[in-house]
């Protein structure tokens, strides 16, 4: 037998940690407030037919009061319960974001199925479909809980004057609370589930195209990419017209169950006047009750296709919760650690996205102490191989083992708009250790930022522009250069860690990889397109280095 598939929905509810006691009160307080409506209906129609009969004025006094009372009532009841929801889904939004971080945070992203997405993707599980899960609570969860108690109260009130009336109430109800809804989510799963990923695509599409505008308009594609994006925008729409279909369908069904409760009300409430069963206010009560009954069920059909959509985007949740399921085998790849001392190896290895790249090195060796310069042209594959030897994009084929942690700096890696020392901290395994204040200012003035930093207004309190908008590229690539140094890996794999600096800038940045490799025994692996700087006291073989290796050239 097979293991059964645990249900997405209820795996990520489960981490919202919600409590059933606030959960119970919640829906207790919106069945309160649905049943101020009900009976604010029901007294309203036995108060006008009573008066029709033209009793004392202090006949109609209770009446008039619990109209006043349930018309107040019914908001501040509904008033609370938006309160209750909203902070249920909240906080729990809260903690289910937080596990989702700490996830992507702590598990090794070699074979996560989060790599082969696109940023926009990512940004659309982590905002959008969330935010989904939280919406399940509050226009799936209480709204469907608290109709059926509504609903049975309903049918007991309307029992205590008729049966038959009782009963095509309860039948109204059965069609219109519970048949309609199962039925809308069962037409609503596959739109609903294309609908999430029909926003997933545009949201992917926008930020490509807003983050890469500039390449697209050098490479002259940017109409192209417009084009790209319109596509996307038209297959969201399409699919929400094809996910407001279940709710045509489900008002229709909704108005006919109405009228039947309606009818049996005046049917059975007519013979029973006739009989002298029940008095002429009551009847007036019974075949107005269905109309506040039945419509308590009207929104419970959108409640059944909000879960369809909150299923759709739980699966996607569950992909960064539970990569594990969702992750297909991969390639042996940075496996157990190898002796101590033996460096940074690959073997036999193949890397790419979904086909090896051709003529990448397959066996390569980066040692403590040793610098290894990796070139050539751009779209060669440098960068891919870089991520792969870190641990950050599966192999394809073959074995990558470290005797220590492996850091890998992107060439466009982010610098968040919060303060120069949480960019810098962020970096750090033990932020809140002892002497983090001078690991930071090392850093920079290792890479030559420390006098920058001390000019800022506030110093490493000062905030930065998300992306590094208030820095030049210059002090954008030294601020990269100086996390990785916070990181404690042994093992540093620069992507392009010269880029946008001048020729000075470039040589002082090389004379601090080779520091690095040299005194302070770093392993380094410098991805670069640009000729490493000669010295005037010979090659660059002559900069205090146990080994330099150029042997990864344009062949890649």
């Amino acid at each position: 037998m097979t293991a059964r598939t645990p249900n997405p929905l209820r795996t990520t509810l489960a981490a919202l940690e919600i409590s059933r006691w606030a959960l119970l009160q919640a829906v207790l307080t919106g069945a309160a407030a649905t049943s101020s409506a009900v009976a604010l209906l029901a007294v309203s129609a036995w108060l006008i037919t009573r008066a029709w009969q033209m009793p004392p004025v202090l006949d109609l006094s209770v009446a008039v009061v619990a109209v006043r009372a349930l018309g107040i009532g019914r908001g501040v009841l509904r008033y609370a319960e938006r309160l209750g929801t909203h902070h249920l889904a909240l906080h729990g939004l809260v903690r289910l974001r937080e596990q989702v971080y700490t996830r992507l945070a702590t598990t090794p992203l070699a074979g996560h199925p989060v790599q082969g997405l696109r940023y926009g993707d990512v940004l659309a599980r982590i905002g959008a479909d969330i935010d989904r899960i939280g919406d399940v609570v509050i226009k799936s969860m209480v709204p469907m809980a608290s109709a059926a108690l509504v609903g049975v109260a309903s049918v007991g009130l309307s029992a205590c004057f008729n049966g038959w009336a009782a009963l095509g109430l309860a039948a109204a109800l059965l069609v219109s609370g519970v048949l309609s809804p199962w039925w809308s989510y069962r037409l609503g799963q596959a739109s609903q589930a294309e609908l999430v990923a029909a926003h997933a695509a545009v949201s992917a599409a926008l930020h490509t195209h807003l983050q890469a505008r500039q390449e697209l308009r050098v490479a002259g594609r940017i109409h192209t990419h417009r084009q790209v994006v319109a596509d996307a925008e038209a297959r969201l729409a399409a699919a929400h017209q094809r996910a407001a279909r279940p709710h045509q369908w489900a008002d229709a069904v909704h108005l006919l169950a109405m009228l039947g409760a309606v009818a049996a009300a005046l049917v059975a409430g007519q013979q029973a006047v006739a009989a002298g069963q029940l008095s002429a206010p009551a009847w007036g009560l019974l075949c107005l009750l269905p109309l506040a009954a039945v419509e308590v069920c009207a929104g419970l059909p959108s409640a059944a296709l909000q879960m369809a959509a909150s299923t759709a985007a739980a699966a996607r949740i569950s992909a960064l919760l539970r990569p594990e399921d969702s992750a297909p085998p991969t390639a042996e790849t940075v496996a157990a650690p190898v002796q101590s001392g033996v460096g940074l190896v690959a073997d036999g290895l193949e890397v790419g996205w979904q086909h090896p790249l051709p003529d990448l090195p397959r066996d390569l060796l980066v040692q403590p102490g040793q610098m290894v310069l990796l070139t050539g042209p751009n779209g060669s594959g440098k960068s891919t191989l870089g991520l792969t030897l870190a641990g950050l994009l599966p192999a394809l084929a073959g074995r990558i083992t470290a005797d220590a942690p492996v850091f890998y700096a992107a060439a466009d890696g982010h610098i968040f708009g919060t303060t120069l020392r949480d960019n810098l901290l962020l970096a750090c395994p033990d932020p809140c250790a002892e002497g983090v204040e001078a690991d930071l200012w090392q850093a920079l003035e290792q890479v030559g930022l420390a006098d920058w930093a001390r000019e800022l207004p506030e110093g490493l309190d000062t905030p930065l522009a998300s992306g590094g908008a208030s820095m030049s590229g210059g002090q954008r690539r030294r601020l990269l250069l100086a996390r990785a140094l916070l990181t404690q890996a042994r093992y540093l794999i620069l992507d392009e860690p010269t880029e946008h600096l001048d020729a000075d800038g470039a040589a002082g940045v090389w004379d601090l990889l080779h520091q690095l490799a040299d005194q302070r025994r770093y392993g380094i692996l410098a991805i670069t397109h640009t000729p490493h700087p000669q010295r005037s006291e010979g090659n660059a073989r002559m900069c205090h280095l146990t080994t330099l290796s150029c042997t990864f050239s344009s062949e890649e």
